[in-house]
Order: structure tokens, then sequence, then C-alpha cells
């Protein structure tokens, strides 16, 4: 039996944020136990010629979160087919085409989980050198439990 949540969140801010922050670990615990945490980068400055800030998060909140994380990605137009690849402000969209948030502190904090639960690469600048860009492929489709469309996620541990 999984010991993963499968809260089925609906994609917005809040769900969002409140994920985030139960993943992190607090600042004045950072370090005390190093097996436990995983330290993410969105980007570097060898992918990106700029780095993205540290976040640390706790690798057993992260595991414990791991459906709830695929799940809001998994509602983003990118992860609906058709775009394998797609830079940061595509990440504002939903699978019914609207915005989900304005907030670009939250759109960064559903990235950085993505990186750090390996739902999405860390992102590289494109060939032309304007747009920073990562992948959507590892990322499965989803819908909230609401949508007429909404499938329960699989275990596969």
């Amino acid at each position: 039996m999984s010991t993963k949540k499968k809260d089925y969140l609906d994609l917005n801010q809040e769900n969002v944020l409140s994920t985030y922050k139960d993943c992190l670990i607090p600042k004045e615990d950072i370090g005390k136990n190093p097996a436990k945490e995983c330290a993410v980068k969105i980007f570097t400055t060898e992918s990106c010629g700029k780095d993205s800030p540290e976040v640390v998060f706790s690798r057993e909140k992260l595991l414990l979160h791991y459906y709830n994380i695929a799940h809001l990605l998994g509602q983003l137009k990118v992860a609906h087919g058709g775009y394998p690849l797609f830079n940061l402000p595509m990440g504002f969209i939903n699978f019914e085409n609207k915005p989900w948030t304005k907030d670009n502190t939250t759109l960064m904090a559903l990235y950085y989980m993505g990186v750090a639960s390996r739902f999405l690469p860390t992102f590289k600048k494109a060939p032309d050198g304007d747009t920073v860009y990562t992948s959507s492929t590892l990322i499965p489709p989803s819908y909230p439990k609401w949508h007429p469309n909404f499938v329960a996620l699989q275990d596969n541990d």
C-alpha cells in the first residue's frame, strides 16, 4: 500500500502554495540532516546562464506529496498534448486554456516542486538564446475531481 497522498487538488494558488510550504524544510533546519534534504534549482548558470535561488525540500514530504504534485502539474495545458517543450510563461495556463494564477511566485513554486519530484527537467536556454524551456513529457495529464474526464492516478509503487 502506498504512503503517498492522493488529494486530487485543484490547480490553484492556495493548493500550490500550501503543498510547497508543507514540502519545505524550515530555514533553521537546513543542513541538520542533509540525507533527508532535496536542494533544487529550476535553472542554473550551466543550463541558462544564470542561477535560480536554491530551495530545500524534505525528501519525505516530496514523496508524501508525489501524486499531489503530479496532479497539480497535470492540470497545466502543456501536459495535455502538443507541448513536449514549453517556456516559463506557458505554465500560467491550465487545461481549459485559462490562467490559473497571475502570481509569478506561485508558478515558480509549482516548477520547483516539479523539478524536485522529477516531473520536470531543469529549465534550459533555447538555441536562440532568448527563451528558457523545459519538457512536459513526464507529466501525466490530469483533471480536477469535478471534471467529467477526471481519472484517479494509478499506484506504480
